[in-house]
């Protein structure tokens, strides 16, 4: 938007018409004109915030705006992106629509500076696609490589901030779409059980005071519910193997949606009663079998799915961009668990025994860099508040 300074109204911004131009008027769906919308507005206010930051390349932008934009703003924004660990196809999908919005701009004559050369690509009979215009040998980029995938992925290790209100969405997904596992991701989520000690769990394992507390003792089953299998690796409870088998436990965080995806296992789990030789599997599939870490990571995938469309649907399109533009799967019920405990006070030593940690760095890996600002802030705000001796 576009507002005046004088009356605080607001207008549609004139760079609306690039997407209604390259995306609307081509038939795209509303996900295919939001993503470049977004893309565009970072990359705009990624301008701002460098020159705000008097970087010589951005504040020469001050005067004449965008007819002053060059492909070398382009490009610096691209490489920041890699910096920042995004992963490859992420980077490109950017780079693309900033291709776009240059050729745009040029069209519409607002960009000053000699103008470039187009080329394209042709994909099939009747389309092509315009090149990268950043890939020349007068700019310098930065790309992640293929032969590199992980080492720029950006990883998720949290929901963020507003975790409390996600964990709830994705639990709700997890209802509908797995209901034999959501139990389980409510264990990695309130208490920090990995994928592999969820699925060795049985009944007994199990010490629980209903509406009171939970206890989950973490054994390696792997002999007894998983004999059948190969390779067992997907199903290695990693904490018994550094744990002497009295603290092989783990308090989980009870509240009403524990309680209530507690109650809807254990009924469920009854109608599909199959004993192992004399266990009894917490997690069975339909016909009664242990579920395996791989089948697990294949529910988790498809209640993944059905959470980042429920996002997309409720219109919380700041969560669902970041929810799509980095990886995670089963192990960032593990993250929010220890954000949980950072936000609760634990100190860092508490932090990793509440985990079963070895040490402590295990844990602070995981704690949010946001609650980390915002509690030294919050410090930083109490000191300042103090009156000294000199006054």
């Amino acid at each position: 938007m576009v507002q005046d300074t004088n009356n605080g109204i607001q207008i549609v911004h004139p760079l609306t018409n690039f997407i209604r131009t390259k995306y609307t008027y081509m038939g795209k769906s509303i996900n295919s004109q939001f993503i470049p919308s977004t893309i565009v507005c970072r990359f705009l206010n990624f301008i701002i915030d460098m020159i705000s930051k008097s970087s010589p390349i951005y504040t020469r932008l001050i005067k004449n705006g965008l007819n002053d934009l060059m492909l070398e703003h382009g490009a610096y924004y691209i490489s920041h992106l890699t910096s920042k660990g995004l992963s490859r196809d992420s980077v490109l999908q950017q780079e693309n629509v900033l291709t776009q919005f240059y050729i745009y701009l040029q069209e519409k004559n607002i960009l000053d500076h000699k103008k470039f050369q187009i080329e394209y690509i042709k994909k099939t009979r009747y389309k092509s696609y315009a090149k990268s215009l950043f890939r020349n040998s007068s700019i310098s980029i930065q790309i992640p490589p293929l032969n590199n995938r992980k080492k720029y992925q950006n990883k998720l290790k949290d929901f963020g901030t507003d975790r409390y209100d996600l964990i709830r969405l994705f639990l709700n997904s997890a209802q509908e779409t797995a209901p034999e596992i959501a139990f389980g991701i409510a264990l990695q989520f309130f208490g920090g059980l990995r994928r592999g000690e969820i699925v060795n769990l049985t009944v007994p394992d199990l010490e629980v005071k209903l509406h009171e507390s939970m206890l989950v003792r973490i054994r390696d089953n792997r002999d007894v519910l998983f004999n059948h299998l190969a390779d067992t690796r997907a199903e290695y409870p990693k904490r018994v193997n550094y744990l002497p088998r009295h603290l092989s436990q783990q308090i989980v965080l009870v509240n009403p949606t524990v309680w209530g995806l507690y109650l809807n296992h254990i009924e469920l789990i009854q109608r599909r009663k199959t004993t192992n030789n004399g266990y009894l599997a917490l997690f069975t599939d339909k016909i009664g079998n242990p579920i395996s870490g791989r089948n697990y990571d294949r529910k988790f995938k498809l209640i993944k799915e059905n959470f980042l469309s429920t996002l997309y649907n409720l219109e919380r399109y700041e969560d669902y961009i970041r929810m799509t533009n980095g990886s995670w799967s089963t192990h960032i019920g593990r993250g929010c668990f220890t954000n949980i405990l950072f936000n609760m006070g634990l100190s860092p030593t508490q932090i990793a025994i509440a985990r079963g940690d070895r040490n402590i760095n295990s844990a602070m890996d995981y704690v949010d860099n946001i609650n980390a600002y915002n509690a030294l802030t919050k410090t930083v705000n109490q000191i300042s508040k103090i009156t000294t001796v000199f006054e």
